[in-house]
């Protein structure tokens, strides 16, 4: 008889198989961490299929989540799981290879553990919608205990997509947002606690840029293609170095909302073409950091800031804008997503400028 006043521990596990019959491998792991007198199954989410993280010249996978209460310390579970592992025939040859039967351990109660063997939480779980999302059928509301975000909080980072980062290839973060959303700002506060290279936009430098917002819409392409060649030469894949990490206060991929508003229809067409033939170019952002907020917000930023150029700024771009960049975000799929709300969050405060950087850095890991 299994003694439940001994198993006070909680622990999530993660359940993956690509390998044989991928949902009797799931089901016959739990079942033997059902039958240890050491564990009790509590929950199970239900069995997903997923694409490998990899490769795609690997079959894909079957996920599963499981609740286990357990009166084993974190070592002893791991070695439990392990033993699970081998006696499926689970081979360890290469990371991300295919396997039988994977069993990662999510979280410890609330613990953190970092030690050569065992990592807890797991240090990619936040990245991967393949262990989110069938943990967000099992503990939707259990909140990570160093990003401080729920299990439902991080899927919807993810978009639906898992991601990994490759060691020492560069990290870049962009920040996205309407105009007046404070993209700078943070993107210089960030830098300077995580102690990175800082990249703003080159808009001080624009020849066209004034006379645009004055009203010369027969420069607007000139701009354009202006702020393309400047973002190409601070993030193509040539200009950012190994095991560094960058700052930016724009997304490439902002530079598709803007010639809805300024250009004609041949003019699009024109900009859109070259876009292409530069996005191959582009370093990918490891991490896309979207200040939402109110644009009422935002015109009243830009009001407090005074920039002559935006002085004739019509009201009603801020608004579509907005908009644009919402639509961006919401179809977003190349990285992760962290949204920060500046009608709550204050990020020129010292703690709420800590917990964002606090957030990047453990992203970017």
């Amino acid at each position: 008889m299994k003694n439940a006043e001994a198993m006070q521990n909680t622990v999530y596990i993660s359940l993956g198989s690509n390998l044989g019959d991928k949902q009797a491998n799931i089901r016959k792991s739990l079942e033997k961490i059902a039958a240890s007198p050491s564990c009790k199954l509590e929950k199970t989410s239900r069995i997903i299929q997923n694409s490998p993280l990899s490769s795609s010249n690997q079959p894909d996978y079957c996920n599963c989540a499981a609740k286990i209460s357990t009166s084993l310390t974190p070592s002893e579970m791991l070695e439990f799981l392990q033993r699970i592992e081998d006696s499926l025939g689970r081979e360890r040859q290469k990371k991300w290879g295919s396997r039988t039967i994977d069993l990662d351990i999510i979280y410890y109660n609330e613990d953190v553990i970092n030690t050569p063997e065992l990592q807890v939480p797991h240090p990619q779980m936040h990245l991967r919608s393949f262990v989110l999302s069938p943990l967000s059928q099992i503990a939707p509301m259990f909140k990570h205990p160093v990003l401080g975000l729920d299990t439902l909080e991080m899927l919807v980072n993810v978009r639906g997509g898992s991601f990994f980062n490759e060691n020492h290839n560069p990290r870049l973060v962009c920040i996205a947002g309407t105009i007046g959303a404070g993209k700078t700002t943070l993107a210089k506060i960030l830098s300077a606690k995580l102690e990175t290279e800082l990249l703003l936009e080159d808009y001080q430098n624009n020849p066209f840029l004034p006379f645009v917002y004055q009203g010369r819409d027969d420069l607007a392409l000139n701009s354009e293609l202006y702020f393309l060649d400047k973002s190409l030469q601070q993030l193509s894949r040539t200009s950012l170095r190994p095991d560094n990490i960058y700052i930016t206060d724009y997304l490439p991929e902002k530079s598709l909302i803007f010639p809805k508003f300024w250009l004609n229809q041949e003019e699009r067409l024109i900009f859109y073409e070259q876009f292409e033939r530069a996005a191959i170019n582009f370093w990918p952002a490891s991490l896309l950091v979207h200040i939402k907020g109110p644009p009422e917000v935002c015109l009243k930023r830009i009001e407090q800031r005074q920039r002559p150029m935006e002085s004739r700024l019509p009201e009603d771009l801020v608004y579509k804008l907005n908009s644009e960049y919402l639509r961006l975000i919401r179809n977003w799929k190349k990285s992760p997503v962290l949204e920060i709300n500046s009608d709550h969050v204050d990020f020129t405060d010292q703690k709420a400028a800590e917990d964002i950087a606090l957030k990047v850095r453990y992203y970017l890991k």
